[in-house]
């Protein structure tokens, strides 16, 4: 009989950290706790691995290198959030464990990087959309595949069926354009305080040359003063 797979879990008391444990609790056969991380709360389960913290934070980022990387474990599930999940990510990839990945952030980051350290075993999606396209795929021949087209199902337009979506794209070019101009303002904004900082600097040595000229010429006046008679 085949041993149910090891699953680490990062990012334990989140959404998608909690349903992964109940897939794992619903397919006992199939899957094991082998281990997890969780932040200010706790997820309440026992496991080889139970890490407490966050990234950055006395051992967490060698106790989770350790974990991921553990011979025993087969299966990675990457749920925590933002830039933190990339080092994880590529330690368990590395090590050839399989990936599940539902921080995207970590394929907008380093893409490239993470697809070459899978290899051919490739991630496996678990969130949202890039999910749903990759199970569109399956069994599929991908030089029979043009394109796949994503409906809005989902998103802040879905209560919103009387909305025009060209208005919504022209709307979204207009702040993509606001954007582009608040950085241009910010970047003159850092430049005349740049400058401001540089005519500081040359005030604060005229001001320094001034008050030794002034010294010197109070020194030359109290020595040209005739003394008074004794």
């Amino acid at each position: 009989m085949t041993r149910p797979l090891n699953v680490a879990v990062l990012g334990a008391t989140g959404s998608i950290g909690r349903q992964t444990l109940d897939v794992i609790d619903r397919n006992s056969g199939r899957f094991k706790l082998f281990g997890l991380t969780e932040g200010v709360r706790s997820a309440g389960r026992k496991a080889e691995h139970v890490i407490h913290g966050q990234a950055g934070e006395g051992d967490f980022d060698a106790r989770v290198e350790a974990m991921v990387t553990d011979p025993r474990c087969d299966l990675v599930v990457i749920a925590i959030p933002g830039a933190r999940a990339l080092r994880p990510t590529m330690s368990a990839l590395r090590a050839g464990k399989d990936v599940a990945l539902a921080t995207k952030e970590v394929l907008v980051m380093a893409g490239d990087l993470v697809m070459k350290a899978a290899g051919e075993r490739g991630i496996r999606p678990v969130d949202s959309e890039h999910s749903a396209i990759w199970q569109c795929l399956w069994g599929e021949e991908r030089a029979n595949v043009r394109r796949l087209i994503i409906t809005a199902s989902g998103g802040p337009f879905w209560a919103h069926p009387e909305l025009d979506l060209d208005q919504v794209a022209a709307a979204m070019n207009s702040i993509k354009q606001v954007s582009v101009q608040n950085a241009e303002g910010i970047r003159q904004v850092q430049t005349a305080a740049q400058n401001l900082q540089a005519v500081g600097h040359i005030l604060a040595t005229l001001v320094e040359q001034f008050v030794l000229a002034a010294k010197d010429e109070q020194s030359v006046a109290e020595v040209s003063t005739p003394g008074s008679a004794v």
